[in-house]
């Protein structure tokens, strides 16, 4: 439909098995080619990795200042991300804390970081954020 859609991956996928024989960077390995291919079969346009490791995104400086980044250069219309305030879905899952520390990532970025100006990256304001995972639970 003409929408040019983007991906950003705040964090490296490296704790999601449960096999014993599998690493820990062989993993992060081959969560980055699913997620590209998931990517390219949807007609994403560009998938930004940011390195985190899963499991360990704490609201730290850096990850903040590298979410704001991201979407500085993007520039987007809209973003979609995960709910930061849900702890519980509706079905009895625990909401990650990397998934609630990226949905808190995403707060304004305006006049946060003034070094991002120096680097090119100059505020912007996105006109909408949607919450993924917004269940409430009964």
């Amino acid at each position: 439909m003409g929408t040019d859609v983007r991906y950003v991956v705040v964090t490296d996928g490296a704790s999601g098995s449960d096999d014993p024989t599998m690493t820990r960077e062989r993993l992060a390995g081959v969560r980055e080619l699913e997620q590209r291919a998931a990517a390219k079969e949807l007609g994403v346009t560009d998938v930004e990795f940011l390195g985190y490791s899963d499991g360990y995104l704490g609201s730290t400086i850096p990850a903040r200042r590298a979410v704001a980044a991201a979407i500085r250069r993007a520039r987007p219309e809209l973003i979609i991300t995960l709910d930061p305030s849900i702890r519980w879905t509706a079905a009895g899952y625990i909401n990650h804390p990397d998934h609630r520390a990226v949905g808190d990532r995403v707060a304004s970025t305006r006049l946060w970081d003034t070094t991002l100006i120096d680097e090119g990256l100059e505020p912007w304001d996105v006109a909408e954020v949607w919450f993924t995972g917004s269940e409430a639970a009964t």
